[in-house]
């Protein structure tokens, strides 16, 4: 049996994920909504506090932030097999 430690990345819709974006100085846990050729939408609740961190002002508190991370900012991105 074969084992191919490439997952389609359409197979990480609604999966939960940890990734690393240029810029932030820690980890975000998030859930992959959607994907597209230039990068992937997450849902995470980790992102309005780390945009806070790298100085972005924002006025509204944001309760379900969906967010677009373009492939060429991801440094890593952890998920299961499962």
């Amino acid at each position: 049996m074969e084992i191919n430690p490439m997952i389609d990345l359409h197979a990480l819709r609604d999966k939960t994920v940890v990734l690393k974006v240029t810029g932030f100085p820690h980890t975000i846990s998030a859930t992959v909504v959607n994907i597209e050729i230039a990068g992937i939408w997450i849902l995470t609740q980790e992102l309005p506090s780390e945009l806070a961190q790298a100085g972005a002002l924002i006025k509204t508190e944001i309760r379900k932030p969906v967010v677009f991370v373009p492939f060429s900012q991801l440094l890593f991105l952890v998920a299961t097999q499962e």
